[in-house]
């Protein structure tokens, strides 16, 4: 799923975190405005549990939301993380 440049922002990250694909493998969420809170909702929720790759770059996620990431326990098939 492409959705590069969007401004989805975190209220649109939130809104992805808590969808439910059964097979997305990749999403790009390149230069979308995400910050600590979009980036704490992707990764607590069920919408990234089968992502192989995903990009994040140009966003302000800043330390806590990589915190986030790091704490999470949702990716067991992640790959690639930019």
């Amino acid at each position: 799923l492409d959705l590069r440049d969007n401004r989805i922002g975190d209220g649109g990250a939130a809104a992805l975190a808590r969808w439910r694909p059964p097979t997305l493998r990749t999403l790009y969420l390149v230069n979308n405005q995400v910050g600590p809170r979009g980036a704490a909702a992707l990764a607590s929720g069920p919408a990234l549990a089968h992502l192989v790759r995903l990009y994040l770059s140009h966003n302000p996620i800043g330390d806590e939301g990589a915190r986030a990431f790091a704490r999470a326990d949702l990716f067991p098939q992640l790959r690639e993380l930019d």
